[in-house]
């Protein structure tokens, strides 16, 4: 068997990361626990995981999180993204960002989710609003 160079590994998980990227952003999480694997698997590239949220229909969002809360890394991620790519001057951008945030409000127990951020956070829900 050959000895695999760093450089060879390298690659192969990249291919097969984006492989792993194009499937995710063709299908929406059917529960709490799927969005969350799904946003692990996306977190190192923050633009497929826009593109990945841009995919879910708002009108989903609530049902996933209904009687689950939202993480507070996930949360974080969520304001993080929206900032970076969510409220650009696209109105279709802003119309979804302003949707995606009013039905994360309606999530189970988001009011102690609240509670718990940080102030870069609070800073990212104000550039948001």
């Amino acid at each position: 068997m050959k000895n695999l160079d760093a450089e060879t590994i390298s690659k192969a998980v990249e291919i097969t990361s984006e492989k792993i990227n194009k499937k995710l952003l063709n299908q929406a999480p059917k529960t709490a626990a799927g969005f969350e694997h799904d946003f692990n698997s996306l977190k190192k590239d923050m633009s497929t995981f826009y593109n990945y949220l841009r995919n879910i229909p708002t009108d989903d969002i609530p049902k996933l999180f209904k009687t689950t809360e939202i993480s507070a890394e996930l949360f974080s991620a969520i304001l993080k993204v929206l900032v970076d790519f969510g409220i650009s001057s696209d109105d279709e951008s802003l119309i979804h960002t302003a949707n995606l945030m009013n039905v994360l409000g309606k999530a189970s127990n988001f009011d102690m989710t609240l509670m718990f951020m940080d102030t870069k956070e609070k800073k990212d829900l104000v550039s948001i609003v």
